[in-house]
């Protein structure tokens, strides 16, 4: 009885020395979040397997009962792939909490009289090895199921190639950010020590969008090859278009896409009169020529109807919230006892950031659904002046189709597992608000 009861409070003083309360409230809410994340991935993939046989009569036209099997399937692939690449990461980053993470920053920052540089380079050095477990499940969602679905059209060396590329530039940028924050800290805190955090923000905020303006000039070019539009006829068509709806567009050009991949999209670039619409090669050998019109027209209504302000607005008003955290929690000499960081490191931002980078998922998933619903909101809209603007929804409605086809998303998602991971309606969704719109003018 008695080396039971020694054997007990042995293991209770391990545990509180080991997991402070702090600790295991971020425990059980990581582990709230997965299981409620697998869960509704579950419900997906039965959703899925129990349609399998018999495609829902409103789907009628879309895709053969072949296509409709293989689209199913390569849900459920990519689907079982999660369930493992989500316990994994759970594994992983409980270990940083406890472990990890306390040992790296008061070994390293402690220990080494570090200036601004060399905290910023190794705290972006931790976000870069942060990354690299998921190199595997890259490489078999590229090599395993884009191969076996016919998607996968890049060589081993070249995927390497690109590895290599994103591993160099997320060190530069996580490098680079760190620097920008630690700098303006230090800069800052002594003209305007209680609002130091708003000005800091505010020239992070201004070299993000810096960023998301080079970015497309300086990044893409790296990975793959720009073309003009050789398609005179297509290239009228699409000017025509801009037009006609008062949008200023610099250039049409064509990606490379299909050497990596049979996977088909289209995306703006750029801001103001530098905006330019990028084709992948692999969409424009899909779709017709009204059908482009009618993808292109709907890119161009988020920019007429304002979405692209009003997410960053959304992201400001965010990141005004966690610059006010961060200033709080860097001067909270008790969450750094219970994050069991040494006290010298209070006052420091990179633990800080790093922490919220890597556990503040476990809160910002819980609003994941109300950041899906206004994108599908906007997703609607466009979609309202695409109809307007081509005098019908039967184009866009097509090129939807094809696409779906083409790409094998899966068109009947279950609501819950929508609710909580898809930015985009349902193709159903976006049908009847098609044909709704055209009573309504823009």
């Amino acid at each position: 009885m008695q080396s039971s009861n020694a054997l007990e409070k042995g293991i209770n003083q391990f545990v509180e020395i080991m997991i402070s309360t702090l600790q295991i409230y971020i425990l059980c809410l990581m582990s709230l979040v997965l299981c409620v994340d697998i869960f509704l991935s579950f419900l997906n993939e039965c959703s899925a397997r129990r349609r399998m046989k018999s495609m829902p009569e409103e789907l009628g036209g879309l895709m053969d009962m072949v296509t409709w099997e293989k689209s199913s399937n390569y849900l459920i692939s990519k689907t079982k792939l999660s369930y493992l690449q989500k316990i994994i990461s759970f594994a992983f980053i409980s270990y940083l909490l406890i472990h990890g993470l306390p040992v790296y920053m008061n070994s390293l920052l402690i220990s080494s009289n570090l200036g601004a540089l060399g905290i910023s380079f190794w705290g972006g050095l931790l976000v870069t090895i942060l990354s690299l477990p998921s190199l595997f499940f890259d490489w078999i969602q590229q090599f395993v199921i884009e191969e076996k679905f016919g998607f996968n059209t890049s060589s081993g060396g070249l995927w390497v190639t690109d590895k290599i590329k994103e591993i160099t530039l997320m060190l530069f940028f996580s490098f680079f950010i760190f620097s920008i924050l630690t700098f303006s800290y230090d800069l800052l805190i002594d003209w305007f020590p209680k609002l130091w955090w708003i000005f800091s923000f505010f020239i992070f905020f201004l070299i993000q969008i810096v960023i998301l303006f080079l970015a497309p000039r300086l990044i893409l070019p790296l990975f793959n090859k720009l073309t003009p539009l050789e398609d005179e006829e297509l290239a009228q068509l699409l000017t025509s278009l801009c037009r006609k709806r008062g949008f200023e567009l610099s250039k049409i050009e064509v990606m490379d896409g299909s050497k990596r991949s049979s996977h088909s999209n289209a995306f703006f670039t750029g801001f103001g009169k530098a905006r330019r619409i990028i084709f992948y090669d692999t969409l424009l050998e899909q779709l017709s020529h009204k059908q482009i019109e009618s993808v292109l027209a709907h890119e161009i209504g988020h920019y007429k109807l304002n979405h692209l302000p009003k997410r960053l607005l959304l992201s400001c008003l965010f990141g005004v919230v966690f610059f006010g955290l961060l200033d709080y929690s860097m001067h909270s000499s008790f969450l750094f006892e219970q994050l069991q960081l040494d006290p010298n490191l209070v006052g420091n931002l990179v633990p800080v950031i790093l922490y919220f980078m890597i556990f503040g998922s476990c809160l910002t998933y819980w609003f994941s659904f109300l950041s899906n619903y206004y994108s599908r909101k906007h997703e609607f809209e466009a979609d309202a002046f695409a109809v307007n603007s081509v005098g019908g929804w039967t184009d866009l409605s097509s090129a939807l189709r094809i696409m779906h086809v083409k790409n094998l998303s899966y068109p009947s998602p279950h609501p819950l597992y929508a609710l909580f991971n898809h930015s985009h309606p349902s193709l159903l969704e976006r049908e009847l608000k098609m044909k709704a719109a055209l009573i309504k003018p823009n």
